[in-house]
């Protein structure tokens, strides 16, 4: 249009328009930020491992471990001598065996040299651009110029970025696909603090089209009682409550904190260890519904209480998480009564709801 007129012209001029098509990548998120793997959705749960001091052999009985488990992901760091040979892709082969993927934190000074080497590995799910950046003073302009370095040289993998700030969510939000916050309450605040923070992570997430995952607490005591911040590690209780509330809050993946970090180690804590161990047989139950169901919110600290129930085709299911150190009683809108996990009381159905009374910090799963 010319400037100051509202009349179009035709200059006789014609162009010419070329169309490619890429290859749909590996790993992409979906419409609602599930994770989709070669187009198939796909829930990662996993454990970190800080590795990069450990021996090789080691981070993969860390991996063999959690395979056995039922975990299909680990966190781990390259180690110092692995960047002159290659051990870390032998790792990576032994994973893909296993069929556990690996997100990968290394220096990223070394990152074209890294991701060109591992990025055709099977069991690559993504790389880690640097742990907890704010506190450390790195932008969310370098997040940024590191995510678009990371996609360019591998635009199959993930980029997943851990904040710590609550109030860094949403400047980091944009520079990752990934936005996994690590809030760990136990045992100075209530397990509901997960949900709060992964509330207020999902919405500055979404907001950006970056899916949002949980770094779940399964450590505390042994050296960490020394440094007062984490006096125990959580209760098998605790462990499921929080994991279950993130679920609620939005998170489409779950990547614990931490089966070794020179700090903790999970096999010195039996009860939370013997809670791992059993949890994803659990968690089966309902990953359907968190993939490809619609998740309704029937209760949102109602007396501690929180529960969303999820719909898929005709079958649904109802979590009830006790989020207080005291029983409480529950009212809901839920047709059914078959108890799948939990020992809640009382139970009984009348009138398109379902009540009962919830023991202290546990949750319910009802079918």
């Amino acid at each position: 249009m010319e400037k100051g007129r509202r009349e179009l012209y035709d200059w006789g001029e014609t162009v010419e328009a070329e169309f490619f098509t890429h290859p749909e990548p590996k790993y992409r998120m979906r419409g609602d930020h599930v994770l989709l793997e070669n187009g198939q959705p796909f829930f990662p749960l996993g454990f970190y491992d800080v590795s990069w001091a450990i021996p090789a052999a080691e981070r993969l009985a860390m991996a063999q471990d959690v395979a056995k488990w039922g975990y299909n992901t680990v966190h781990v760091g390259m180690r110092g001598d692995e960047y002159e040979c290659d051990g870390y892709g032998a790792f990576l082969d032994a994973c893909a065996k296993l069929g556990v993927r690996v997100i990968t934190e290394f220096n990223v000074n070394k990152a074209e040299s890294v991701i060109r080497k591992y990025r055709g590995k099977a069991a690559v799910l993504g790389w880690n651009p640097g742990d907890e950046p704010a506190p450390k003073g790195i932008t969310p302009a370098q997040m940024f110029a590191r995510y678009d370095r990371f996609k360019q040289l591998d635009p199959d993998h993930l980029a997943y970025t851990v904040i710590c700030v609550p109030s860094q969510y949403a400047n980091y939000a944009a520079g990752t696909d990934v936005l996994a916050p690590d809030p760990y309450p136990v045992p100075k605040r209530g397990v509901d603090v997960v949900y709060r923070r992964f509330k207020e992570a999902k919405e500055a997430a979404n907001k950006v089209d970056t899916a949002l995952w949980a770094v779940g607490q399964a450590f505390g005591g042994q050296k960490y009682d020394k440094k007062g911040a984490w006096p125990r590690w959580p209760d098998a209780r605790e462990f499921r409550g929080m994991s279950y509330l993130a679920l609620m809050a939005g998170a489409k993946g779950i990547i614990y904190y931490t089966y070794y970090d020179g700090s903790f180690d999970i096999r010195k804590a039996p009860d939370l260890l013997e809670a791992v161990k059993a949890f994803p047989a659990e968690l089966r139950e309902l990953v359907p519904f968190v993939l490809d169901g619609r998740g309704e919110l029937l209760a949102e600290n109602t007396d501690g209480v929180y529960a969303m129930a999820w719909t898929r085709g005709t079958e649904r299911r109802l979590v009830v998480v006790n989020a207080r150190d005291k029983e409480a009683e529950v009212s809901l809108p839920f047709a059914g009564g078959r108890v799948l996990f939990g020992a809640p009381r009382n139970l009984r159905t009348d009138g398109g709801r379902i009540r009962f009374t919830i023991p202290p910090l546990e949750r319910v799963v009802i079918k």
